[in-house]
């Protein structure tokens, strides 16, 4: 994936290839996902990576549609048994949190 900042946007170009392909009984498949599947709380790639925390910090808070998210939770999606943390506005009427932390 190819991140380009502009103007507080955070814009992606392309498809983002999962680092780790997914194993279905004896086959190896090449994971891809669309670019709004990505930082977008749940998880999509094997081992989780279109979630990574750190990189997705910059989508969350330099996007008009994440930001400004500034309380970091566990999201209320579960993945392939990973716990996904993410950052959400506190008290904006919309769940993003597992347990409702955010609205609470």
């Amino acid at each position: 994936v190819q991140l380009n900042f502009q103007k507080g946007d955070l814009k992606l170009y392309g498809k983002f290839g999962c680092p780790v392909p997914a194993k279905i009984g004896s086959q190896t498949i090449q994971v891809n996902i669309a670019q709004t599947e990505f930082c977008d709380g749940v998880v999509h790639c094997p081992n989780a990576t279109d979630e990574n925390f750190d990189l997705c910090k910059k989508v969350w808070t330099q996007t008009k549609a994440f930001g400004p998210s500034t309380y970091t939770c566990q999201s209320k999606y579960v993945g392939n048994n990973y716990t996904v943390h993410i950052l959400a506005k506190t008290c904006n009427g919309e769940i993003e949190c597992h347990d409702n932390v955010d609205e609470k």
